[in-house]
């Protein structure tokens, strides 16, 4: 088993967790993993991960850090793969990544309620001011997407009932 991590801001501190996280994880597991940065610009990510790819074609497993850049990934890996072939797995959905999901090239993200993560501040910040009260320790949660439950994500978000 081989994965590839692709980082898009080396140093920015959550990235910096993450990759902590991910490389934690397969050291502790005796898991081969690569490490490579590969940029913001989504026609860059995909150049780089075609680069990197052409090279290392024994990869099974591609994690990232964004909605972007899992999209690219999966642009990537249709020069030589089949979706499903190569597992990607990431943080965040947008419209590219839903679509990556349905048609078999994204198998998980991790998709974070990004609306609850800026509403809650703002009313915990209100309730502290108005009525002295706090501080709140709120998790909002994750859902870990996939194929199974795409759809429902779908839906709740575009009614508005998504966390």
């Amino acid at each position: 088993l081989k994965v590839l991590i692709g980082v898009e801001i080396p140093g920015l501190e959550c990235i910096v967790l993450r990759d902590k996280g991910y490389t934690k994880f397969m050291e502790e597991n005796n898991i081969s993993y690569d490490v490579i940065e590969i940029g913001l610009d989504r026609a860059d990510m995909e150049m780089r991960m075609i680069a990197y790819l052409t090279k290392h074609q024994d990869i099974d497993i591609i994690v990232t850090h964004g909605a972007s850049s899992s999209s690219a990934v999966a642009r990537a890996c249709s020069k030589w793969w089949k979706p499903g072939e190569k597992v990607i797995a990431s943080f965040d959905l947008n419209p590219d990544t839903i679509e990556d999901i349905k048609k078999g090239w994204i198998q998980l993200i991790a998709n974070q309620p990004m609306y609850m993560q800026g509403y809650l501040p703002v009313l915990i910040a209100f309730w502290k001011l108005q009525y002295e009260m706090g501080p709140i320790d709120i998790d909002t949660g994750v859902d870990l997407v996939d194929k199974n439950n795409i759809e429902i994500i779908q839906n709740a978000q575009k009614k508005l009932l998504y966390r």
